[in-house]
């Protein structure tokens, strides 16, 4: 399960919920959350000071269908551009869009075709 560091939960539930349709799938208490993406894993929010963290900070891919909304709906609600992909690995056009959540971690949202 994916481990998600934040210093606010409420915060990154709305980020998460907004931009990529997360939902609270159970709150475990004391700071963690379990979220769903829609057809998709689920992930842990872990709430704790930015000073806690270190080297937590999570690296991973998300697959949309519309990668400028949902860049834009990322950008809007907090997050940060750090750059972007497009190419054709195993002969299918990809785009792709490297991003830091609010919290420092980092997101590839990815549109095939």
């Amino acid at each position: 399960m994916l481990k998600v560091h934040v210093d606010d939960i409420d915060e990154a539930g709305d980020f998460y919920g907004t931009v990529f349709g997360a939902t609270l799938a159970m709150d475990l208490g004391e700071g963690h959350r379990v979220m769903t993406m829609p057809g998709g894993p689920g992930f842990i929010l872990i709430q704790d000071r930015a000073d806690e963290r270190n080297d937590w900070n999570a690296q991973f891919l998300i697959q949309v269908s519309d990668l400028e909304r949902t860049e834009a709906l990322a950008l809007e609600n907090g997050a940060e551009h750090q750059q972007a992909f497009e190419g054709s690995p195993g002969g299918e056009q990809a785009f792709s869009v490297d991003l830091l959540d609010p919290w420092g971690n980092q997101i590839e949202i990815l549109q095939r075709g």
